[in-house]
């Protein structure tokens, strides 16, 4: 006796979504080799190959489950490499969770825990006196215009920026004076 069309369909089917499945997952290992990733990107990353929303979350189950994919974990080893040269501003660090993937409210659990007791205008000013060694002899407006543009760009306050800058100042007063 024969099975009816229907079920040999939905079995093929079937197995096409197992092979699919097997697929996107062996390419999901492959792009977590090169690097960790972020949920988003891997979902985006599944997707943009082709596979259905139904792999893609599947694949992203296993992930998450063997722990392969942890937003957490990505956003602290993304602050750990940025902050190699220095540990950039707040709004520097949750702009950049935000744009690779990590969800507003992850990026600002971690960075509120890596910042919690940070003195934001001692960082800043670190930065500064790294980089004032770079402008030389500049008359001081533009120096301070730089120095500034920098520090805003490495992602700190205005607030924090113009505290860091007035000590700079101190400092170089009491050099001069």
């Amino acid at each position: 006796m024969a099975l009816p069309a229907s079920c040999s369909r939905r079995r093929s089917s079937r197995a096409l979504e197992q092979g699919a499945y097997e697929e996107a997952k062996a390419y999901a290992f492959r792009l977590l080799s090169v690097r960790a990733r972020t949920r988003r990107e891997m979902r985006e990353r599944l997707a943009r190959r082709g596979y259905s929303s139904d792999v893609v979350g599947a694949v992203e189950v296993m992930l998450v489950g063997l722990e392969y994919l942890d937003d957490a974990a990505f956003a602290e080893a993304w602050l750990d490499s940025k902050s190699a040269s220095g540990p950039p501003g707040r709004a520097l660090a949750l702009a950049g969770l935000a744009r690779a993937g990590v969800p507003a409210q992850v990026a600002s659990e971690v960075v509120g825990r890596r910042y919690e007791g940070l003195d934001e205008v001692g960082l800043a000013l670190e930065a500064a006196r790294r980089r004032i060694r770079r402008l030389g002899d500049l008359p001081e407006p533009v120096a301070r215009r730089r120095l500034s543009a920098y520090l805003a760009r490495r992602g700190f306050s205005r607030e924090v920026v113009s505290e860091a800058l007035r000590l700079i100042g101190e400092d170089s007063t009491d050099e001069n004076g």
